[in-house]
């Protein structure tokens, strides 16, 4: 995270902001086939950028904040920045590396996935499950079991769409194997290795 030297308007101007923004809700969902199968699906829900955006722009210049997203290239390597500026000049940004795919499609989608990532980040916030005991219920499983997060778990889906059909169904096969149906029941340390190995096989593709 980079950032002004002062931040202290930046953060007063915020604290007013994440006092008065309006929940946001997961009203998206996304599946698709872990073997080429419509009965076999994995099925997750997210809060579309556009209306993240549309739901903070208002409480945002009401109080002289603005968030800015864009590419850029350094050394080489290509980033998704975002960034927060206050109106006095204060200003916070976050720096993704992208590893840019053969796929146009699924490079965009890990941009996508990037810039809502961020923007939430950057701002504090966290958008919600429109099912309070669904909600519920998850994050007392998660804490039993030690799984990863909804971020983590969309994040790994954005991965998985950049590999290829072959490389998907062999780690769902061992995903399930261990009894594991969805992303969001993948504990840490499974995420951890698999999130890794994609990464992998991205920098192989590049080079």
């Amino acid at each position: 995270m980079m950032q002004s030297e002062n931040l202290d308007q930046l953060f007063d101007s915020l604290s007013k902001f994440q006092g008065e923004v309006e929940p946001i809700f997961k009203n998206n969902s996304v599946s698709f086939d872990t073997k080429g199968s419509s009965s076999d699906r994995v099925k997750y829900k997210y809060a579309d950028l556009a209306d993240i955006i549309e739901v903070c722009k208002t409480p945002l210049s009401k109080h002289g904040l603005c968030v800015a997203q864009y590419m850029e290239v350094i050394d080489g390597q290509t980033y998704v920045t975002s960034k927060l500026g206050h109106k006095d000049g204060q200003w916070q940004k976050s720096m993704m590396p992208l590893i840019v795919h053969a796929n146009p499609q699924a490079t965009g989608s890990l941009i996508t996935y990037w810039r809502r990532y961020q923007y939430c980040a950057l701002l504090g916030i966290s958008p919600e499950d429109d099912d309070g005991q669904a909600a519920v219920a998850q994050e007392v499983k998660r804490k039993e079991k030690v799984l990863i997060t909804a971020a983590q778990a969309e994040e790994l889906n954005e991965l998985l769409k950049t590999c290829e059909p072959s490389y998907i169904t062999t780690a769902w096969d061992y995903l399930k194997k261990t009894g594991i149906q969805r992303l969001e029941d993948l504990p840490v340390d499974l995420y951890n290795r698999l999130r890794s190995g994609i990464m992998k096989k991205q920098q192989e593709v590049v080079a």
